[in-house]
């Protein structure tokens, strides 16, 4: 067959073989570990992470959220007026999922995000 450009169209087995082979040098455990980050950034900060300066700190940034965020999301259940574990939930599990799948170094959980940003853009 020919298409409007005059060349050749490719018959469907070598379009296959085409797309194989293209397969073939992507799937590799390089590849697919950097596809992977791509999606779950820890993957990829993890083992560059430094324990020795970094890890004090940002468990003590960690532990003043904590401190924070519980006693808030309990009065906020309380508001809601469902069970206080509700509360506790969204306070813990929206922190250790950005960890996981954030892609920013700030963290803005909450329910002042909007205020939270406008400082970030001041400190910058």
């Amino acid at each position: 067959m020919i298409d409007e450009s005059n060349n050749f169209r490719r018959r469907k087995s070598e379009r296959i073989k085409i797309i194989q082979n293209r397969v073939r040098r992507q799937c590799t455990v390089k590849g697919i570990f950097k596809i992977i980050s791509s999606f779950i950034p820890i993957f990829k900060w993890l083992p560059e992470y430094n324990w020795n300066e970094c890890f004090f700190h940002d468990m003590s940034g960690g532990l003043s959220m904590a401190v924070l965020a519980v006693p808030t999301g309990i009065a906020h259940a309380g508001i809601a007026g469902v069970e206080p574990v509700y509360g506790l939930y969204t306070a813990i599990f929206p922190a250790f999922l950005y960890m996981i799948f954030g892609h920013s170094r700030y963290t803005a959980l909450g329910k002042n995000i909007v205020l939270r940003f406008k400082k970030i853009k001041g400190v910058e």
